[in-house]
């Protein structure tokens, strides 16, 4: 195939971007509140942790765009959102569960009332450092931050007002527990050390050394054991009360970003990112499971009160819920994507929608007739993802994107059918009318053309000077039409 450049349309183009908030996709039959309702399951933002209100009836999930409330129950129904700005890192109930507590990447903890959903209040911590770490005292009397600034702050959490401010670690706190009788403050930093606080006088009462930056810590249920985990891709125990260091907890490779030690205290679970969730017997350290499901980093764990049941939240974008005993996810709740939707295209008989978003490797196949099912998430892009088309038959779906590929996936089973290496950021794809080739039109201005059944690159057509944006096809497949940021529409004749 060889190609001829036959004319030039200059033009200039308008561009008109919109933030999405969220997607209504509508079937036969169903109401659009009923749909919404379906389709924002999870909602926008990528899940940064996890925490479970003390009588179980309540799930927050920490995400970059706020706080996701749901009905632990049922965690099908809609969420409520508490919005903000900024990402938040770790959301906290009160015990009593009327108050949600939020801190991230700003100085400040917000408050909210949790069944009003407004605003209660601000605590301020020091200028310009982030609030990592966060959680209430058991009888809800008091909060405990820990921040960029190297400290641990105790906080009245009914007026608001600063404690103390407890100094010790070298670099920055990550992480904070109470104990369960409140008596004690566990700290987590980077500067590789657990420390142990009164938290009636603040005086230190131990530091504890590790391998590695510290991530998360943990009391268990009883406040006997102290957990601790982080870069050094072990989790540590220790005696609480003398801190003796008892069992250290190795799997398989990477760094241990959340940890959850369940109601009974015989089970420990942690998820690193290499995307899996171990379980251990605690007492006697023996391997329990490996749970895989997640495609990225799981960044939340929290068990049910019977734990029979662990909910892991992870940077795809889903919620997980294992059985314990079995090891095997009961349920995945998918949701939108965390960034503006790129990318968006409808089958040829309108039963099945492809979408994908900016900073999103995933692309999420709907069926219409099925949305409370949630998408079918297509993994295996390995950066944002900036087109999708489907065959004119609609059995397969075309990908392109930043990571300098286009990719092939069968609409029924979602698997990966082929990886097309392309020379860069792959920014447009269309298939031929007959379905024998595809285009794609990419960030360094050329238009390359591919065989579907070889993969062979067929054809590159240059021209343009700069990137292309969108390529498509005549009706009759002789030619190729593509735009460019150059401001030029091409119209290329295919031999």
């Amino acid at each position: 195939m060889s190609r001829k450049s036959v004319r030039t349309i200059g033009v200039t183009l308008v561009v008109a971007i919109s933030l999405l908030v969220g997607i209504v996709l509508q079937p036969t039959g169903r109401t659009s509140a009923q749909t919404t309702a379906q389709a924002a399951i999870l909602g926008r933002g990528e899940i940064r942790g996890l925490s479970l209100s003390a009588d179980g009836k309540r799930l927050a999930v920490a995400t970059t765009v706020g706080v996701w409330v749901y009905n632990a129950a049922s965690l099908k129904d809609a969420p409520r959102l508490y919005e903000t700005q900024y990402d938040i890192l770790n959301a906290v109930f009160s015990p009593d569960g009327k108050t949600l507590a939020a801190s991230g990447s700003t100085q400040t903890i917000q408050l909210w009332d949790v069944d009003s959903g407004n605003s209660s209040g601000q605590l301020k911590g020091t200028e310009g450092y982030y609030i990592k770490g966060l959680a209430f005292s058991p009888d809800g009397k008091k909060l405990v931050s820990g921040s960029d600034d190297k400290t641990v702050q105790l906080w009245d959490a009914s007026s608001g007002k600063s404690l103390t401010v407890l100094k010790g670690h070298t670099d920055y706190v990550t992480t904070v527990a109470f104990s369960p009788d409140g008596k004690t403050v566990a700290s987590g930093s980077e500067d590789k050390t657990v420390q142990l606080w009164d938290a009636t006088s603040g005086k230190n009462l131990r530091n504890l050394p590790t391998l590695g930056r510290i991530n998360v810590v943990r009391f268990s249920p009883n406040g006997k054991l102290l957990a601790a985990a982080g870069d050094d891709k072990t989790v540590q125990t220790w005696d609480a009360a003398s801190g003796q260091a008892s069992k250290t907890f190795a799997g398989e490779e990477g760094y241990y970003h959340a940890i959850a030690i369940s109601p009974d205290g015989k089970t420990l679970a942690a998820a690193a990112n290499d995307d899996n969730i171990m379980l251990w017997d605690i007492s006697s350290g023996k391997t329990l499971n490996t749970l895989k499901g997640h495609t990225r980093t799981v960044t939340g764990l929290v068990f049910t009160l019977d734990g029979k049941t662990l909910i892991s939240g992870s940077e795809d974008n889903t919620l997980q819920v294992w059985d314990v005993n079995a090891g095997k996810a009961q349920s995945v709740i998918s949701g939108l994507h965390s960034g503006i939707v790129s990318a968006v295209a409808s089958s040829p008989d309108g039963n099945l929608i492809a979408e994908a978003a900016d900073g999103d490797y995933m692309v999420r196949l709907w069926n219409t007739s099925a949305l409370d099912k949630g998408p079918m998430l297509l993994s295996g892009h390995t950066s944002s993802v900036n087109s999708v088309a489907f065959s004119p038959d609609g059995k397969t779906l075309l990908t392109g994107g930043d990571d300098e590929s286009a990719q092939l996936w069968d609409t029924a089973t979602g698997k990966n059918q082929g990886v097309i290496n392309d020379k860069s950021f792959v920014r447009a794809v269309a298939f031929s009318p007959d379905g024998k080739t595809f285009a794609t039109g990419d960030s360094d201005g050329a238009v390359r053309v591919w065989d579907v059944a070889t993969d062979k690159q067929l054809a590159e057509l240059t021209g343009h000077a700069g990137v292309v944006t969108s390529v498509s096809f005549t009706s009759d497949g002789k030619h190729i039409i593509s735009s460019s940021q150059d401001g030029s529409v091409r119209v290329w004749t295919l031999q």
